[in-house]
């Protein structure tokens, strides 16, 4: 097993655990959310407080906490597109756990849709490249473009509810631009990471020290007609 495949696997690990930790998540913060007072679009500060003392919630927002630093290590070492698969996954995760630990039923609908999602993202994780290189190089302008449409689309999303005319719920609507969120995010993420990373080589390649030390001598030696100067009487 190579170096990078031994990455990529650490990764599918990292993703798999941020799945369960995430959804896990949301279901400890779905609880908390309920026992706590509605929240007030107009006063975000209070309703954040009143969350927040909410023990489920509190719960909720520290395994989430964990689980995005999972989420991170996995979008770092892992292919994005294997990675992404394996983190949406997920939804198989908050099924099971829905169902079995939180008092939701599931109908038989719902577990059809649940498998073919499931069977779609495994088929995109063995077909994706699991084993090759985890890491390479996007453009700039192309991803500023991506996400500043993105972004654009999901503040519309978020403020659908001033239009009368969209017929969606508003849940529906808001997860959809959660979506989007967690799109932008993951893209960001890695594409900072595939920079950190490039910046890290380069500091760190055979002679980049010494190449570098030598700059700084010469930087600090004096020229040659000073030396010459000093030396004579």
């Amino acid at each position: 097993m190579t170096s990078v495949s031994l990455a990529v696997g650490v990764g599918l690990i990292c993703a798999l655990l941020s799945a369960l930790g995430t959804n896990l998540a949301f279901l400890f913060k779905h609880r908390g959310a309920v026992a706590a007072p509605d929240v007030a679009m107009r006063h975000p500060l209070r309703s954040a407080i009143d969350l927040f003392r909410s023990k489920w919630w509190s719960i909720g927002w520290g395994v989430a906490a964990g689980a995005f630093a999972l989420h991170v290590a996995a979008l770092t070492l892992a292919p994005i597109s294997v990675g992404q698969a394996v983190l949406a996954g997920g939804l198989v995760f908050l099924a099971v756990l829905a169902e079995r630990f939180f008092g939701f039923e599931l109908r038989r609908r719902q577990w059809i849709g649940i498998g073919v999602v499931a069977v779609s993202l495994s088929l995109l994780t063995l077909t994706g490249g699991g084993g090759g290189e985890a890491h390479s190089g996007y453009s700039l302008a192309g991803m500023i473009v991506f996400e500043g449409i993105a972004v654009c689309v999901g503040l519309l999303l978020v403020l659908s509810h001033l239009i009368e005319r969209i017929p969606a719920q508003r849940g529906v609507l808001l997860g959809i631009a959660a979506g989007l969120g967690f799109g932008i995010s993951d893209v960001a993420i890695k594409g900072l990471s595939e920079t950190l990373r490039a910046a890290w080589r380069a500091s760190s390649a055979p002679g980049a020290w010494s190449s570098s030390r030598r700059r700084s001598s010469r930087s600090t030696r004096p020229p040659a007609a000073s030396r010459s100067a000093t030396a004579s009487p």
